[in-house]
């Protein structure tokens, strides 16, 4: 969850590129927290992808980690 206020867009000094997952059933945080907080990255022209792991709950699974490296990957190319 993405805790922004008013201020966050013009107080912000570093964008890195940001890879936003949630579980679809997560029972702790609500799904609904990931459209807001990619709206509010996206207000503040931060690189945003998000991804919604439609059966998973609070946690990390396989494909959620699998997701991450191919965002790293993609970000962070090897050899360079």
């Amino acid at each position: 969850m993405l805790v922004a206020d008013a201020r966050f867009a013009a107080e912000i000094t570093q964008r890195p590129p940001v890879l936003l997952t949630h579980g679809g059933i997560d029972e702790v945080l609500p799904a609904a927290c990931l459209p807001a907080a990619e709206a509010a990255l996206k207000t503040a022209r931060v690189p945003v992808e998000s991804h919604l792991f439609p059966g998973l709950g609070h946690g990390i699974d396989e494909e959620t980690l699998r997701h991450d490296l191919r965002f790293l990957d993609r970000c962070f190319p090897r050899g360079s």
